[in-house]
């Protein structure tokens, strides 16, 4: 028999829910201290190697690349605290385009460098861009039809996936 409170709420499945969703945020909150840390441990070599000559676009891809996964890790952790319904929309869909935008640097940093290794080869790099950007496009692709929802705890603000059900892979 489930124990439950005065108020109806089955002791037992809010307990096995919360087990559920536990290593998730505390995943989530280890790998935005992780970040966060690199981040700080290498920000004076940063600035004497890269902020020094941050007018190069290679400087700039990089910049822009380090800072957006540290932007989106701290959003993601934001997310894990109970937020109001349209804080959670906000602070969810700034944290993908974050993610998203993250994955571009990547791209572009590898086929920078193929492109110096190759002797200049605009054709090799021009595909290598094409099939690093991959990731990005299929993301882009799919996560407009995602839905925040502002569930009570313990799931508090979780992205459901939306769409045509006909295009889900099994």
């Amino acid at each position: 028999m489930a124990s439950s409170t005065s108020n109806g709420v089955d002791i037992s499945a809010l307990i096995a829910q919360y087990r559920g969703v536990w290593p998730l945020n505390t995943c989530s909150i280890a790998v935005a201290t992780l970040v966060c840390f690199d981040t700080l441990l290498c920000l004076d070599q940063e600035v004497q190697l890269i902020w020094s000559n941050a007018s190069s676009f290679a400087s700039l891809v990089y910049i822009a690349n380090r800072y957006m996964s540290v932007i989106a890790t701290v959003l993601a952790v934001i997310s894990v605290d109970p937020l109001s319904n349209s804080a959670c929309t906000v602070v969810s869909w700034v944290a993908s385009v974050f993610a998203g935008l993250s994955e571009i640097g990547p791209a572009v940093l590898a086929s920078m460098r193929l492109y110096a290794l190759s002797g200049r080869k605009k054709v090799l790099c021009g595909i290598t861009l094409l099939l690093s950007l991959m990731p990005f496009i299929v993301n882009a692709c799919t996560v407009y039809q995602a839905r925040f929802v502002n569930d009570p705890p313990p799931e508090d603000c979780i992205r459901e996936e939306g769409g045509d059900p006909a295009l889900v892979i099994t």
